[in-house]
């Protein structure tokens, strides 16, 4: 690949990096359109990466121009069925999780977070639109098979990357994912999946910003 088309996939890439899932106990889900928060005008859909919804604009930046990133409060779809099921005391946790791994892994990169708009910030945005967590007594046929899940955690996660100074939305991703139903490592746990769907976008973020800075 010519350097030119590298350089204009640069962002492409980083959300492909971001939240494909790489954990071999995850599964990613299909969705839908019609889930999206956002208004996409002005973006366009790269199919490749389906069943993740991805939207970039074609005349964004690089991901190696920003070094400095703004995290936003993660939001909940409270609207969703699915989500007014789950315990407040369960949103809080999956809510300071993924704040947590995704700053310690910005923070570990050498990657500033900030509070301010400034050139060379990013602004990122989690919404979590759709979340099912399975029920310790409903996994605990693993005692009789083991390592076999019978219920597996779900999230829907949809992601938004804007320029902080031109306050211009660059990318959109909807990704959604589930545990394996078997191999599964921790399965009497009510929200081990969910935080390993955390994991990996945070880890898969944290190696596309190293690579378009030219430390991979």
């Amino acid at each position: 690949m010519i350097t030119n088309t590298i350089s204009k996939l640069k962002l492409l890439s980083f959300t492909l990096v971001a939240f494909t899932l790489i954990g071999c106990a995850q599964v990613s889900n299909t969705v839908e359109r019609s889930q999206l928060t956002v208004v996409i005008d002005g973006l366009e859909q790269k199919k490749e990466f389906l069943p993740t919804l991805v939207f970039i604009r074609p005349s964004a930046p690089t991901l190696g121009q920003y070094t400095k990133f703004i995290m936003e409060p993660i939001a909940f779809n409270l609207d969703n069925p699915n989500i007014k099921e789950v315990s407040r005391e369960d949103l809080l946790e999956m809510q300071t999780y993924l704040e947590q791994v995704m700053s310690e892994s910005l923070a570990g990169g050498g990657y500033k977070i900030v509070t301010e708009p400034s050139e060379g910030t990013l602004i990122i945005s989690f919404t979590i639109t759709d979340m099912k967590l399975p029920t310790a007594a409903t996994n605990v046929s693993m005692l009789v098979v083991p390592g076999l899940s019978t219920s597996v955690g779900e999230v829907t996660v949809e992601a938004t990357f804007t320029d902080s100074i031109t306050e211009q939305l660059n990318a959109v991703v909807l990704e959604s994912s589930r545990g394996s139903y078997m191999f599964n490592g921790n399965p009497l746990s009510t929200t081990s999946d969910v935080r390993e769907a955390f994991d990996n976008w945070a880890n898969g973020f944290r190696r596309a910003l190293d690579e378009a800075h030219g430390k991979l």
